[in-house]
């Protein structure tokens, strides 16, 4: 159902299903919310005699469609609303027809969320935005590249996408979280940037600031077992190599200087980490209604399984509290030696393990008292060789 000028889409019956691809005809601007959907909760529009629009809620029925496998969208288009497609699972196709519209194309919350079968999404070059959970659980879908306009990507926008292995990021995208927006993508394995991009810079697939100082993404599926981070690289951002069930061993440069929280969160096979440098990077916590967070490597500070393996200089100072409470074993290497070239048996390990001196003296209960959060820093104060942690609020 179309207003008279077939500019707005209202309204696919409820009990009509179009087989095949729907081809939107250009002179559609808008897709009302819900227009296509079938959701227990659904909008229908009523249209009074002297062309006023009211809409209005009602119970419907939760079901799935399968029989449209395709959208040709409007070049048109200015917006695609909330629910739009929700659950169709049938979809296989979203293409944008060869005509270029004036407008600047908005996608609403959870437009296309549900749609199972999704493979291929090409969007309108209008397109500016893409609001949070649209493309959800699209879990065939293999790719997405960004349109030329696109700027900006609500978080979780392409949450749970399982499938996507690809995405290439266009020369004006700025508002946008990968980790937020493609959170869940296990099989995401490339991320490609236009050179033009002023604010991001991609690397073999990682993501970057433009100088390279700091280290915003690495894909959850990036084969490589072993990374070197750039030597220009001075912060690794928040759960910049979270999920990543691939890597298994980290070469951190001295350039390194700050560990933001939840860097390497959940990376069950990375078990080594060789630090090159003598000073110890700041590990930046984080903080909630929760309390203090400090879960740089593979989960919360003292509360995870397995054991961690820190190989460093003699002479640096990572041998304290800190990094005794997420490091099983800390080995240290003469300067002179090849410390990428140190491999030790588990028996070897075992006799390196660090010596975990203030483990008992503190309660790793962190439960948002703060007065446990000043006990670490007084107890950290006394050691000469301490680690320097702050608060990022």
């Amino acid at each position: 159902m179309y207003n008279k000028a077939m500019t707005t889409i209202y309204r696919q019956p409820s009990a009509w299903e179009y087989e095949g691809v729907y081809i939107m005809p250009e002179t559609v601007e808008t897709v009302v919310p819900y227009a296509f959907s079938y959701y227990p909760m659904y909008i229908y529009t009523i249209i009074g005699s002297n062309g006023s629009i009211n809409s209005a809620s009602s119970r419907g029925f939760s079901t799935t469609k399968t029989l449209l496998k395709g959208v040709v969208l409007s070049g048109n288009l200015s917006s695609i609303g909330l629910n739009a497609f929700y659950g169709h699972s049938g979809l296989t196709d979203v293409t944008a027809s060869e005509q270029n519209g004036t407008n600047m194309l908005s996608i609403g919350s959870y437009s296309f969320y549900g749609c199972k079968n999704m493979v291929t999404l090409e969007l309108p070059n209008n397109t500016v935005s893409i609001d949070t959970f649209a493309f959800g659980n699209c879990v065939s879908l293999l790719s997405f590249t960004f349109t030329p306009k696109l700027q900006t990507i609500g978080a979780n926008a392409f949450i749970n996408c399982r499938s996507l292995k690809e995405i290439t990021i266009n020369a004006l995208a700025e508002g946008f979280n990968p980790i937020n927006s493609f959170s869940n993508c296990d099989s995401l394995g490339i991320i490609n940037v236009d050179p033009n991009n002023k604010l991001m810079k991609s690397v073999d697939g990682v993501l970057y600031n433009p100088d390279m100082t700091e280290l915003y993404f690495y894909p959850m599926a990036k084969s490589d077992e072993v990374f070197t981070i750039p030597n220009t690289v001075i912060k690794i951002s928040y759960g910049a190599f979270s999920n990543n069930q691939i890597i298994k061993k980290v070469i951190i440069p001295a350039s390194v200087k700050v560990i933001s929280d939840k860097a390497f969160f959940n990376t069950k096979n990375l078990n080594e980490y060789v630090f090159l440098g003598l000073d110890a990077p700041a590990l930046e916590c984080s903080y909630s209604s929760a309390g203090f967070s400090y879960s740089q490597f593979r989960g919360n500070m003292g509360r995870f399984e397995g054991e961690l393996t820190l190989y460093c200089y003699e002479g640096s100072n990572y041998d304290n509290y800190i990094w005794n409470s997420f490091f099983t074993h800390i080995v240290t290497v003469p300067v002179e030696e090849d410390i990428l070239g140190v491999n030790l048996s588990d028996s070897e390990l075992a006799s390196n393990e660090g010596t975990n001196a203030y483990l008992t003296d503190i309660p790793l209960s962190w439960d948002g008292d703060n007065r446990l959060y000043k006990e670490v820093i007084a107890k950290m104060s006394s050691n000469k060789n301490n680690s320097v942690l702050y608060v990022a609020c």
